[in-house]
């Protein structure tokens, strides 16, 4: 049985069905030996993600909070953006 995909048609047992051979596609995993990117540099780009994440949740608590909502769900939400930013900082200073 064959099933269309991205890489054309391949058998259900992940094989290609023209020639039978099984499939090989590259890895590109950060933490392969194939990956080009640095551990320092994919660490510190984690840590930018999670203050990103931090701004966010804080901006929509600003925002809730001028809306007029619970003080509990704004409080929530800061403390989400608290346990985010103390990761970045965590994750920004880890030693590679």
């Amino acid at each position: 049985m064959q099933q269309a995909s991205a890489y054309g048609f391949i058998r259900l047992d992940g094989s290609d069905a023209i020639s039978g051979s099984p499939l090989r596609r590259p890895s590109v995993s950060p933490g392969q030996p194939g990956c080009r990117m640095n551990k320092r540099l994919r660490t510190r780009l984690f840590a930018w993600w999670y203050f990103a994440i931090a701004a966010g949740f804080t901006l929509l608590a600003i925002n809730r909070w001028m809306l007029g909502e619970r003080a509990g769900l704004i409080a929530l939400r800061l403390g989400i953006a608290a346990g985010f930013l103390i990761l970045g900082v965590l994750t920004w200073r880890a030693k590679n």
